[in-house]
């Protein structure tokens, strides 16, 4: 019995030092909300009704480097939707999102289990202009429409959305 409260003891201590010392481990964010605008195709979600259509917001853009501990934000930049029900994030597969234009996308999921699949994304507008985003950027604002949102096909679900993200 010693032996057994001994041993979760110190797996319990290891966690916390494991999860103190990477906390500032961490890519450089940005953390806000937004609403979808529209929705075509996601009746499954109950996206319709308009109290459904506000999230939680990540943003991620490529290459910015955290210069307390030299973690990058990695090539890619990646934005995650954190709904009542469900989490999305989608990830871009070539450095930022191109304004205007539709480019693949990985994405992934995690609602009643865990899925990733493919989709489109197009960013109508973004301020500041993706080529000044850096660490001292304070907030983004972007508004772009994704094809294949929070599912994967055949279920087609397509959204308009505008998000604002901050960094403290």
């Amino acid at each position: 019995m010693l032996k057994r409260i001994g041993c979760a003891a110190a797996i319990f201590i290891a966690s916390i030092f494991f999860t103190v010392s990477n906390v500032s481990a961490q890519p450089i964010s940005w953390f806000g909300g937004g609403v979808l605008t529209s929705v075509l195709n996601c009746n499954v979600l109950n996206l319709p009704s308009p109290w459904q259509r506000s999230f939680g917001a990540r943003y991620l853009h490529p290459n910015i480097v955290n210069p307390g501990n030299d973690v990058d934000s990695g090539p890619n930049a990646k934005m995650s939707f954190f709904f009542q029900n469900f989490a999305t994030n989608v990830s871009q597969t070539d450095g930022t999102f191109p304004i205007k234009a539709f480019t693949n996308a990985k994405s992934s999921g995690i609602g009643s289990g865990a899925y990733s699949f493919k989709s489109k994304v197009k960013v109508l507008k973004q301020a500041p202009d993706p080529g000044s985003i850096d660490i001292n950027t304070k907030e983004i604002f972007i508004a772009g429409v994704i094809r294949n949102f929070a599912f994967p096909p055949p279920r087609e679900c397509d959204v308009t959305f505008e998000m604002l993200v901050l960094r403290n």
